[in-house]
């Protein structure tokens, strides 16, 4: 069979294309860092010409998903519709040929969505994401939650198969392929959760690395294959393996070796093919179990691949390049555009480790030496002292590419130099962050350091540690081709912690949704009495204080006079009413300044609020309030007391804030108290209610930090005094006993460590509240062991036995 060829270069994206599909032979659908959204329109006439449409447009966001979803029309001809999201958390699907037809909107994601499919028939729609959830859409609403917890921290859904109409599978960054029968769990294994049914793998197979792509085979392609397989998979291993689903389970059939790093897509050809793409800058034809050829891009990564109804290829690429690639004579491109794509991969830079030139063989190496399997890249000396890269491909070492070696300058930031400095992306409008790296540092440890300097949840901390081994891991560069085709890999280093305690930094939520919260602003402001209502300029003035922390979420400049109008909304309106406002004064809370208003502090106005004990002759004292005697809890709602408590959390991120919640510890942590019931006299309020659990804990940790932070400082003067401590941990075990959150008990366990830290009496305070015992249990719950509770729970026992 003839070899794919180039067709057309699509040229418009400004960065990365993350995504690609083909829903029609004359559409393409393409996603990006850029933020856009493309659809490539086949020009008539010009089998070689693409003409783009931008779709979506949002700066500050990207799309790193792009899926078709079958659609048939009455007449029973094609009309497949395109889906995409991102880190927008919205699935947007659109038709493929009139994008304002229809236009639907899923929302349920909370983080990065990453992965999109559909079924054959169009009758749902699969996602996964970097929550750790995976939601199957029935009538574009959430009808199941693909359950996907471990009993360890979240990890990302990478790949996503609606395999049929009652078959999802899913690869996960927890290294494990999950198979769901819907059909089934419907009647066995659904449960409530979140007002949709959640359903339970029937069959988990663990590989031994990170999951990224998946692919169907069709019923031919099965029968042609020699596996005889039904699905595929691959990784960050750098291997496709294919998979049988048999009476008594799933087994692996075989495995397809070539790729020299990470593979990040899989697709099918009509008739029995498999294309992958992947870090090493290839798109690789498969046919039965061989490579029968390797399409290398300009770029560091191809990190999308699809497949046509005309069986053309699709590729997206890090240069911002979408490619199409044919075998069809009438949609080649023509000898100048062929040429040139020649020369540009010829001319193309490929990053190396550090090597030496006394091991790399001459250029002459190449005329007696044939390659080992198709795709292998071998470097070589050149007459003039550049190393070039070759590729072994249709029998020939084919040039790909001449290989940079790595500057011996170093990267500086914050006024030092580092052997790497990292850019990382940590959520939806939030500004890049850089993490700083020296070969023979600690990964854990530099972890460690990472979050507490930029204030980031201990939860992210085995994603920032995977996040900089495999950047460690992408300097090899494509040395790995050089060798033996049949090494294996290195053993990856184990998960551990290091150093947890003391934990000195702050935990406070600054990702915020506040165009939402002003919408819903202006909804309210229209029902309450006039005399409280907001005008329309103070309703402007909201709108740039949401841009200006959208744009600066930590170093906002804020209005005093927008300020007093959150206030307003916040103790002033109808209690039903405050939500809105109260989130306002959550990313208010976090910035130099917001801790203080007009007529007092942001904790009173949120906290008194919340508790519905604010008049119109202003708010009492918190220090005043007794929580069970003033507080009437059955007029109190979960959602705004976990909404001031987030507004708590925050002011532990200034000076300021920190003063004011070191003033009113006593009464924040009798709030504390009386929601968690650790007196049995009280009953516990919004136990069920996760998001108030977890601002709750958050709390009792920053105060825990602080308690350690002040007693470094002072160890007689602090307002942060023993029974308050000893009140925290009462707090801990209580959050660590009845909640089934991972988080939340290892938060908990935190809490009791850094009191522990502490050091003198405060040992004798957690021996005292059996810590070990009932962190212990904590750390048992569930059928996997969770490593961090159980890390935490080492490092106690080693400050209680004086070690």
């Amino acid at each position: 069979m003839a070899e794919f060829q180039l067709s057309a270069e699509l040229v418009a994206h400004e960065n990365d294309v993350r995504a690609v599909a083909f829903p029609t032979p004359d559409i393409i659908a393409s996603g990006s860092r850029d933020g856009t959204v493309r659809f490539w329109k086949r020009a008539p006439g010009t089998p070689t010409a693409f003409q783009p449409t931008t779709i979506a447009s949002s700066p500050k966001q990207y799309f790193n998903s792009v899926a078709v979803l079958p659609r048939k029309s009455e007449d029973g001809t094609s009309h497949n519709r395109v889906m995409y999201s991102g880190t927008d958390l919205i699935i947007d699907i659109r038709d493929a040929e009139n994008v304002d037809n229809d236009h639907r909107q899923l929302f349920g994601h909370e983080a990065n969505v990453c992965a999109l499919d559909a079924s054959p028939s169009g009758s749902y729609i699969v996602s996964g994401s970097w929550d750790s959830r995976c939601i199957v859409w029935e009538n574009y609403e959430a009808a199941r939650l693909l359950d996907h917890d471990t009993g360890g921290p979240p990890r990302s859904v990478w790949a996503v198969l609606a395999y049929d109409n009652n078959t999802v599978i899913t690869g996960s960054a927890d290294t494990n392929i999950r198979i769901f029968d819907l059909q089934k769990s419907r009647r066995q294994n659904a449960r409530p959760s979140q007002g949709f049914a959640t359903v339970a793998a029937h069959t988990t197979i663990k590989t031994p690395d990170v999951v990224r792509a998946l692919c169907r085979f069709s019923t031919e392609l099965t029968k042609r294959h020699p596996s005889n397989a039904d699905f595929a998979s691959a990784g960050n291993d750098g291997v496709i393996r294919l998979w049988k689903n048999t009476a008594t389970g799933v087994e692996e059939k075989g495995q397809l070796h070539g790729h020299d790093s990470f593979i990040y897509s899989l697709a099918v050809l009509e008739y029995g093919e498999l294309v992958s793409s992947g870090e090493d800058r290839t798109v690789r034809i498969w046919k039965g179990m061989t490579c029968v050829q390797t399409i290398v891009h300009p770029a560091i990564s191809v990190w999308s691949v699809a497949v046509g109804p005309n069986n053309d290829i699709v590729s997206g690429a890090s240069d911002g390049v979408v490619r199409v690639f044919t075998r069809n004579e009438s949609r080649k491109a023509d000898a100048e555009a062929l040429a040139s794509f020649e020369k540009t991969v010829q001319s193309s830079s490929i990053p190396a480790p550090a090597m030496d030139r006394k091991n790399i063989p001459p250029k002459a190496w190449l005329d007696t030496n044939r390659g080992q399997k198709p795709g292998q890249i071998k470097t070589v000396l050149d007459e003039d002292g550049t190393i070039l890269a070759y590729q072994w491909d249709a029998s020939e070492w084919k040039l790909v590419g001449t290989v940079v070696e790595p500057p011996t300058s170093k990267a500086s930031h914050n006024g030092q130099e580092y052997d790497f400095v990292w850019d990382v992306d940590i959520g939806p409008e939030q500004p890049m962050l850089k993490l700083p790296f020296n070969r023979g540092d600690d990964v854990y440890a530099a972890a460690k350091k990472f979050l507490e300097e930029n204030s980031l949840p201990i939860s992210y901390f085995e994603a920032v540690a995977a996040f900089i081994n495999d950047n460690l891991g992408n300097q090899q560069g494509f040395s790995k081709g050089d060798g033996n085709p049949n090494d294996t890999q290195p053993a990856e280093k184990p998960y551990k912690w290091n150093a947890l305690l003391p934990h000195t930094k702050y935990l406070y939520l600054v990702q915020s949704k506040l165009a939402l919260g002003l919408n819903k602003l202006r909804e309210f402001n229209g029902t309450v009495h006039k005399a409280i209502q907001l005008n329309p300029r103070q309703l402007d003035h909201l709108g740039l204080l949401v841009n200006e922390l959208t744009a600066r979420p930590e170093k906002a400049k804020i209005d005093p006079d927008v300020k007093q109008s959150v206030v307003t909304v916040v103790t002033q309106w109808p209690y039903e009413r405050r939500l809105p406002g109260l989130d306002f004064l959550r990313c208010i809370a976090v910035n130099e300044g917001g801790a203080k208003h007009r007529g007092g502090n942001v904790l009173e106005a949120a906290v008194l609020s919340a508790l519905n004990l604010t008049t119109e002759d202003g708010t009492p004292p918190l220090a005043s309030i007794d929580m069970m005697k003033d507080v009437a809890w059955g007029q109190v709602t979960a959602n705004n007391v976990m909404m001031a408590l987030r507004v708590a959390g925050n002011l532990f991120a200034t000076k300021e804030g920190r003063e004011i919640m070191t003033k009113e510890a006593g009464p924040i942590i009798s709030l504390l108290a009386h929601i968690t019931g650790v007196d049995a006299a009280k009953t516990p309020f919004g136990e069920a209610n996760a998001n108030l659990q977890g601002a709750l804990i958050t709390v009792a940790f920053n105060y825990a930090a602080l308690a350690y932070n002040e007693r470094q400082k002072s160890p007689r003067e602090t307002n942060v005094s023993t029974p308050i401590l000893e009140t925290l941990l009462a707090i801990a075990r209580k959050v660590a006993t009845t909640q089934e959150s991972r988080e939340f008990q290892f938060r908990a366990g935190m809490v009791a460590g850094n009191i522990a830290a502490i050091g003198g009496a405060e040992l004798n305070l957690v021996r005292g509240a059996s810590v070990t015992e009932w962190l212990e249990a904590a750390g048992k719950q569930g059928e996997e062991r969770d490593q961090r509770i159980w890390s935490v729970l080492e490092e106690i026992d080693t400050l209680l036995r004086g070690q």
